[in-house]
Protein backbone atom coordinates (compact mmCIF):
# COMPACT_ATOMS: atom_id res chain seq x y z
CA UNK A 1 0.00 0.00 0.00
CA UNK A 2 2.97 2.31 1.03
CA UNK A 3 4.29 2.15 -2.41
CA UNK A 4 1.20 2.58 -4.28
CA UNK A 5 0.65 5.75 -2.67
CA UNK A 6 4.38 6.59 -3.80
CA UNK A 7 3.45 6.13 -7.16
CA UNK A 8 0.28 7.67 -7.46
CA UNK A 9 2.59 11.27 -5.78
CA UNK A 10 4.88 10.58 -8.20
CA UNK A 11 2.72 10.46 -10.83
CA UNK A 12 0.64 13.66 -9.34
CA UNK A 13 4.36 15.54 -9.06
CA UNK A 14 5.23 14.40 -12.61
CA UNK A 15 1.67 15.50 -14.23
CA UNK A 16 1.89 19.45 -14.97
CA UNK A 17 5.48 19.88 -15.87
CA UNK A 18 4.67 23.95 -14.46
CA UNK A 19 7.38 25.49 -12.69
CA UNK A 20 7.15 24.82 -8.75
CA UNK A 21 6.15 27.01 -5.67
CA UNK A 22 5.44 27.00 -2.14
CA UNK A 23 1.36 26.73 -1.40
CA UNK A 24 1.26 30.46 -0.32
CA UNK A 25 2.88 31.55 -3.81
CA UNK A 26 0.20 29.70 -5.28
CA UNK A 27 -2.69 31.15 -4.08
CA UNK A 28 -1.49 34.42 -3.97
CA UNK A 29 -1.23 33.94 -7.67
CA UNK A 30 -4.64 32.82 -8.12
CA UNK A 31 -6.16 35.11 -5.66
CA UNK A 32 -7.54 32.36 -3.63
CA UNK A 33 -7.78 32.26 0.33
CA UNK A 34 -6.37 29.79 2.46
CA UNK A 35 -10.24 28.53 3.34
CA UNK A 36 -10.96 28.65 0.01
CA UNK A 37 -8.37 26.15 -0.92
CA UNK A 38 -9.37 23.98 2.15
CA UNK A 39 -12.80 23.69 0.67
CA UNK A 40 -11.58 22.46 -2.96
CA UNK A 41 -9.05 19.65 -1.56
CA UNK A 42 -10.43 18.60 0.85
CA UNK A 43 -7.70 18.72 3.85
CA UNK A 44 -9.31 20.58 6.90
CA UNK A 45 -8.51 24.97 6.87
CA UNK A 46 -6.44 24.43 10.06
CA UNK A 47 -3.74 22.30 8.38
CA UNK A 48 -3.66 24.41 5.45
CA UNK A 49 -3.18 27.12 8.18
CA UNK A 50 -0.31 25.53 10.08
CA UNK A 51 1.27 24.63 6.50
CA UNK A 52 1.07 28.23 5.31
CA UNK A 53 2.58 29.02 8.41
CA UNK A 54 5.93 27.26 7.76
CA UNK A 55 4.25 24.05 9.27
CA UNK A 56 4.35 20.66 7.45
CA UNK A 57 2.14 18.28 5.74
CA UNK A 58 1.21 14.53 6.73
CA UNK A 59 1.53 12.11 3.51
CA UNK A 60 -2.07 11.92 2.80
CA UNK A 61 -2.31 15.83 3.11
CA UNK A 62 0.78 16.26 1.10
CA UNK A 63 -1.01 14.26 -1.85
CA UNK A 64 -4.48 15.94 -1.82
CA UNK A 65 -2.77 19.36 -2.04
CA UNK A 66 0.09 18.17 -4.62
CA UNK A 67 -3.47 16.70 -6.56
CA UNK A 68 -5.43 20.20 -5.68
CA UNK A 69 -2.86 22.37 -7.23
CA UNK A 70 -2.03 20.21 -10.65
CA UNK A 71 1.28 19.40 -9.30
CA UNK A 72 2.19 23.35 -8.84
CA UNK A 73 2.93 22.74 -5.44
CA UNK A 74 5.53 19.81 -4.70
CA UNK A 75 6.13 17.65 -2.16
CA UNK A 76 9.23 19.35 -1.60
CA UNK A 77 7.21 22.94 -1.04
CA UNK A 78 5.60 21.13 1.76
CA UNK A 79 8.64 20.27 3.82
CA UNK A 80 8.52 22.19 7.26
CA UNK A 81 10.53 25.62 7.79
CA UNK A 82 13.23 25.08 9.95
CA UNK A 83 12.25 27.18 13.18
CA UNK A 84 8.48 26.75 12.26
CA UNK A 85 6.06 26.48 14.98
CA UNK A 86 4.01 22.94 15.69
Amino acid sequence: MYFRFLRRLRVAQNAAMVTPMKLSKYLRRRGETGYAFALRSGVPRQTIGAILEGGGASAKTALAIIRSTDGRVRLQDLVPDKGARR
